[in-house]
């Protein structure tokens, strides 16, 4: 399906054509051609990846968050879908949206404005 719902009326016109099988982009404008240099291991492609999206601060607990998942298809053999996977995990990562240091404070944060906890 289409990333979007709202999307998914326009399969197979206009700009917003959505491919039927994941990894498929055939309908996409954007050609991706980019592969890491090293395949053979997760520790290879996280590590080219986070210094790509992340200028190398994705923090080691986040790190192991995601290592497990990547493995998990490229014991597959889908190197390409291995990637993808290790690709939006960093992106979704709290590294990747800010430009400082991620800290993890092992506290629970004082919220205010709620009558109860959200």
């Amino acid at each position: 399906d289409c990333v979007s719902y709202s999307f998914s009326a326009y399969r197979g016109r206009g700009p917003f054509s959505c491919a039927s099988e994941e990894g498929d982009t055939s309908l996409s404008p954007a050609r991706p051609t980019y592969w890491p240099s090293q395949t053979d291991a997760v520790d290879g492609i996280l590590d080219e990846i986070s210094l790509l999206l992340t200028s190398g601060r994705l923090g080691a607990s986040n790190r192991e968050i995601i290592k497990p998942l990547v493995q998990a298809e490229l014991s597959t053999g889908d190197v390409a879908k291995a990637i993808r996977v290790a690709q939006e995990l960093i992106i979704g990562s709290p590294e990747f949206h800010a430009t400082n240091i991620a800290r993890k404070q092992g506290s629970v944060r004082q919220l205010t404005g709620y009558e109860t906890a959200p």
